[in-house]
C-alpha cells in the first residue's frame, strides 16, 4: 500500500507542474521544465499503483493441525502410496537412531510390501517398531 504522505506528494508535484506549465503560457523556457516535472510525477504515481497491483503475496501456508497418528492412520488405509510413506517414515526413524538390528530395507524387500497382503504389511511394521522399541 502506498503510504498517504507518498500519494499527497506526487499529486502536489503533478498539480504544481501543471499549474507552473499553464501559467508560463508561451515562455517555453519554464513551461517545458514544468511539463516534465508534471510528466515524471504523474509517471511515478502510476508506477506505484501499477507495482501495488502487480505484486503477489505469496498466499500463507495452510496450518494443518492433527495428531501424527492421524496422518499415520490414513497412510494405512490409502493403499500403496501410504505403506510407502509408511515404509520411508519406519526407514528414517531407525537411520536416526542409528539402528544396529535391522538392515536397510531393500528395493526386493519394499516391493514384496508393497504388493503383499494387509496382514504381512501389518506384521512387518509391528516388528520393525518392536525393535526400535527394544533399542531406544
Amino acid at each position: 500500500m502506498i503510504p498517504r504522505w507518498v500519494e499527497l506528494l506526487l499529486f502536489a508535484t503533478v498539480a504544481l507542474g501543471l499549474l507552473v506549465a499553464f501559467w508560463a503560457g508561451p515562455n517555453l523556457a519554464a513551461a517545458i521544465p514544468a511539463a516534465a516535472i508534471a510528466s515524471l510525477g504523474a509517471a511515478a504515481y502510476a508506477g506505484l499503483l501499477l507495482e501495488e497491483r502487480v505484486r503477489r503475496v505469496p498466499a500463507p501456508l495452510p496450518v494443518l493441525g492433527g495428531d501424527p497418528v492421524v496422518g499415520l492412520r490414513e497412510s494405512f488405509r490409502s493403499g500403496p502410496i501410504g505403506r510407502q510413506s509408511i515404509i520411508q517414515l519406519i526407514a528414517t526413524m531407525e537411520r536416526s537412531l542409528g539402528s544396529r538390528g535391522s538392515a536397510p530395507i531393500t528395493p526386493a524387500e519394499e516391493l514384496r510390501l508393497l504388493n503383499g497382503s494387509r496382514a504381512e504389511f501389518r506384521t512387518w511394521v509391528a516388528g520393525r517398531i518392536q525393535r526400535l522399541e527394544r533399542e531406544t
